[in-house]
C-alpha cells in the first residue's frame, strides 16, 4: 500500500547506479517503511508524498499504520489497484463499505470485466464490488492519472494487470505488482508463475519491462519483493 496523503511535494526517489540493488523502500521516501498485504498503491493530491505501510493483515493493525502518519483512510483521494487477485484487494472494502470512503479507485476495466462483472473470483467480488459507485476504470494501453504518475498496461498475470510509474524530479520508479513476485525471476522471465491467467502473455510481458526498465535505468520493486527492496537491472 502506497498512501499518498494530499499537500506534500514528493519527493525524487533514490535510485542506485553501480550494483543490482538500489536503496530499500524505507529510505525512499524517508519515512516508507514494509507493505501491505492486499499491496494496493493509495494516492492523494498531484503533490502528494507516497509512502508504504507495514502491516500484517488485521484490521487493527493497517488502522495504526495510517494514522500513525496521519493519513487515515478518509484523507486518501485516490487508490491504484495493480490487479484484482485477492491478495492485492483484501483492503477495497471492509463489510460491504469501501475502506477508502472518498477515493477514487483505479482499475483497469479489463480486469473489472473479469473479476467484478464476471464470475473469475467470488472472493474478488465480494471485495471490489462495493467499489462499483468509485471506481475510476481505464482502457488501453496507459493512463497519467497525475503528472508524476502513470499507469501501463502489461496484461498476463491478469487481464487488466498494470504497472505504475513514479517519474519525478528526472528519477523513476517502476511499482509492478505481481509482474515479478521476486527479483530471482527477473534472471528468468519465463518462470511459469501458478497464479497467472495467460502464462504466454505473462511471460512476453515480463521479458518486455525488462528490456524496457534496463533501458531507462528505471529501478522495481514489487509488493512480494523481500523487504520491500527497489532493484536496479544490469
Amino acid at each position: 500500500m502506497c498512501p499518498l496523503p494530499s499537500g506534500r511535494a514528493c519527493p525524487a526517489p533514490s535510485t542506485s547506479t553501480g550494483c543490482s540493488r538500489s536503496p530499500s523502500a524505507a529510505s525512499w521516501p524517508p519515512t516508507s517503511a514494509g507493505t501491505v498485504s492486499c499491496s494496493t498503491w493509495a494516492a492523494g493530491s498531484p503533490r502528494g508524498c507516497c509512502r508504504t505501510v507495514s502491516c500484517r493483515p488485521s484490521a487493527n493493525s493497517c488502522r495504526c499504520g495510517w494514522t500513525s502518519w496521519a493519513a487515515p483512510p478518509g484523507s486518501v483521494t485516490d487508490v491504484v489497484l495493480s490487479h484484482l487477485h485477492i491478495d492485492h484487494v483484501g483492503w477495497a472494502s471492509t463489510s460491504g463499505v469501501p475502506t477508502f470512503p472518498r477515493a477514487g479507485h483505479h482499475i483497469h476495466t479489463a480486469d473489472w470485466k473479469h473479476y467484478v462483472d464476471g464470475d473469475a473470483d467470488d472472493a474478488v467480488r465480494r471485495k471490489v464490488g462495493p467499489l462499483r459507485d468509485t471506481a475510476l476504470l481505464w482502457d488501453g494501453d496507459s493512463v497519467a492519472p497525475f503528472d508524476w504518475l502513470r499507469l501501463v498496461h502489461a496484461p498476463g498475470h491478469t487481464p487488466g494487470t498494470s504497472v505504475a510509474l513514479i517519474e519525478s524530479r528526472g528519477q523513476s520508479l517502476a511499482l509492478v505488482g505481481d509482474l515479478f513476485h521476486h527479483p530471482a525471476a527477473l534472471d528468468h522471465p519465463h518462470w511459469r508463475c501458478g497464479f497467472d491467467w495467460d502464462t504466454q502473455q505473462a511471460a512476453a510481458a515480463r521479458t518486455e519491462w525488462l528490456e524496457r526498465l534496463r533501458t531507462t535505468r528505471t529501478p522495481l520493486v514489487g509488493p512480494h519483493f523481500p523487504g520491500l527492496e527497489p532493484v536496479m537491472l544490469r
